[in-house]
């Protein structure tokens, strides 16, 4: 890639973050953020956009495991706005399919092999949704049952965490390898990829100390955002509980993932609301005014940092950029 296509690309991919940065700003309704924020009184919008700072930290944290397991060491600089810019665009694209920005950040500014950052997102991807969907399930299970059936389902939740260390043990290795699969085609190239991506997952996957500290930094992000939810509400006299804030978190977070709607900010208000309502019963209009302050505290101030944090990153360019087009041919054809 000569110097001037990559300054153009660099140019391009500015350009398209801004006209994003816009979109998202005017499908947030300023106006109406800035009404809810007006009717809250106290420190509690402050603490909660400082809460978010405790999430990015636990985000990094648990990139930081996967990647010295990988054998990398990240420095904080790359990591920490590289982390913020995939979760953001991840949970705000259809199915996260916006963490390949931070696939493409690391190995341009920390020089990865596009293999390895592609397998840190996959691995982190599937994982945070499936615990986000187990613990959202849990906390149901504890407001909506019985305390003894509510702890069965808890303790069946937590056992449950160890089953992609299972399918690790069991199911992957039924696989075929990359090697096995011969033959050229465009088709054939992208199975071998695929498998080879599937192999390289496994080897984390079978690590159980690793599985079982990336999850706990998971559960407990899981936990603040809940807490942040909870604290929205109690700012506007709707006292929702942590339980119902991590259930309004998670149904929302499982929505916005399955919506076909990129920056899907409606999906996700939308969700918030009708959870809050149903599960604290809460008028709608206070629900509502929940949720746009939720996406006021939480929503608006990450995607600004993840913004901030692409920009950022640009200036950290390392020689491997040159070669993304063969690295990536060469994983196909590996």
């Amino acid at each position: 890639m000569t110097g001037g296509v990559a300054r153009y690309l660099r140019y391009f991919g500015a350009a398209l973050a801004l006209v994003v940065l816009t979109f998202v700003i005017v499908t947030a309704k300023p106006g109406e953020v800035w009404d809810s924020l007006r009717t809250v009184e106290g420190r509690t919008p402050w603490v909660i956009i400082a809460l978010n700072l405790v999430v990015v930290a636990l985000f990094t944290a648990r990139s930081q495991l996967v990647l010295q397991r990988m054998g990398h060491t990240v420095p904080l600089h790359v990591l920490v706005p590289a982390s913020i810019l995939g979760n953001v665009a991840g949970a705000l694209t259809p199915g996260g399919s916006g963490e390949i920005l931070r696939a493409a950040a690391l190995q341009r500014s920390a020089g990865l092999r596009l293999g390895d950052t592609v397998t840190l997102v996959v691995y982190e991807r599937v994982l945070s949704t499936y615990l986000l969907v187990l613990s959202t399930l849990a906390c149901l299970a504890l407001s909506t049952l019985s305390a003894v059936l509510g702890a069965v389902v808890v303790a069946l939740c937590c056992a449950l965490v160890l089953l992609p260390w299972l399918c690790a043990v069991v199911v992957l290795p039924r696989l075929p390898t990359a090697e096995a699969l011969q033959g050229g085609g465009f088709v054939r190239q992208i199975l071998r990829f695929g498998l080879q991506l599937a192999a390289e997952i496994r080897v984390l996957l079978m690590n159980a100390p690793l599985l079982v500290a990336w999850s706990a930094l998971t559960v407990i992000s899981f936990g603040v955002v809940a807490l942040q939810f909870d604290l929205a509400a109690q700012s506007l006299g709707v006292p929702i509980g942590l339980l119902d804030g991590w259930i309004a978190f998670g149904g929302s977070g499982v929505a916005s993932l399955l919506s076909l709607l990129p920056l899907g900010l409606g999906i996700g208000d939308g969700s918030i609301a009708a959870i809050i309502q149903q599960a604290g019963d809460v008028p709608f209009d206070l629900a509502t005014a929940t949720a746009v302050l939720i996406r006021a505290t939480v929503t608006l101030p990450l995607i600004g940092l993840a913004v901030v944090s692409y920009f950022y990153l640009l200036r950290f360019r390392t020689d491997s950029v040159k070669a993304d087009v063969s690295e990536l041919q060469e994983h196909l054809d590996a």
